[in-house]
């Protein structure tokens, strides 16, 4: 999934203003899935923490922990990261 609003960036280079504030906002975005990342790699800890503590439950802990957020999660938010990148260099060059 991509996000749409990011499609209307324009193909060819821009110029002026306009760079240097889609650099900022893009910069911004940048740091905010960043910080979303490690938010959910902190909350993948806190699920292995309750599989060891809870050994009656540990599958469940495990499986939250590793397919919901680690796989799926991170991987999404990379993806998104790597897309952003990729078109603040083809706009900003």
């Amino acid at each position: 999934m991509f996000f749409g609003w990011l499609s209307p960036l324009p193909s060819k280079k821009c110029t002026g203003s306009t760079i240097t504030m889609m650099k900022a906002s893009l910069q911004n975005i940048l740091e905010i899935i960043g910080s979303l990342a490690e938010s959910e790699r902190v909350i993948a800890r806190m699920y292995r923490c309750f599989a060891e503590t809870w050994k009656e439950d540990e599958s469940f802990w495990l499986y939250l922990a590793y397919v919901s957020l680690v796989k799926q999660v991170v991987t999404e938010t990379q993806f998104h990261k790597n897309a952003i990148e990729k078109r603040l260099r083809e706009c900003i060059g």
